[in-house]
């Protein structure tokens, strides 16, 4: 029988403790900070796909959903599925799409067709990309936001919605009586 060589044993006592420790408690997940732009009011005026121009400010009253996406993501599309599951639920609620390739109208509009979208569809003005709107700068497509009755964002997500998250979010708002989460300004 060989001898085994002490460095190997050695290997073998270091891969055994750092094993151990590594089953050993984790140590408290920090929270996530909170967004800045939470509680931010929107102000913003886009031109729709339609030709006429709307302000966000003018839909106040009820909770409005802000959708950003562009033509070509999967994910947008399955999220059209979502945002139209959760309008059937809740009857008023207005969604808004804001298209980012609005150099391309005819593309949008023949998107928008195909896709059956019947709510609001602006196109993104200079700006709204880069983060010169309350929305910061929107790095993902698609990215959702819903502002609360007095027009300031009270969520965010970006990527594509789990379904149940919007409607599991309004449903929150409603038991607050329309404001935003704690901490809320």
């Amino acid at each position: 029988m060989q001898a085994v060589p002490r460095v190997l044993y050695h290997v073998l006592a270091m891969t055994l403790v750092c094993a151990l420790g590594a089953c050993g408690p984790k140590p408290a997940a920090e929270e996530p900070a909170a967004s800045p732009i939470i509680g931010r009011q929107v102000d913003l005026t886009l031109p729709s796909l339609d030709g006429d121009e709307l302000n966000l400010a003018q839909l106040r009253g009820k909770p409005v959903v802000v959708h950003f996406s562009t033509t070509g993501s999967l994910a947008a599309q399955v999220d059209i599925e979502e945002l139209r599951r959760v309008r059937v639920e809740r009857r008023g609620l207005q969604v808004v799409e804001i298209a980012l390739d609005p150099t391309q109208p005819r593309l949008i509009r023949a998107w928008a067709d195909a896709s059956r979208i019947d709510w609001t569809v602006l196109l993104a003005a200079p700006g709204v990309v880069s983060g010169a709107t309350a929305f910061g700068p929107v790095q993902v497509t698609p990215t959702t936001f819903l502002l609360d009755a007095q027009g300031r964002i009270v969520w965010g997500h970006e990527g594509g919605l789990p379904r149940g998250a919007l409607a599991k979010i309004l449903t929150e708002l409603d038991a607050r009586g329309g404001a935003g989460p704690p901490g809320y300004p």
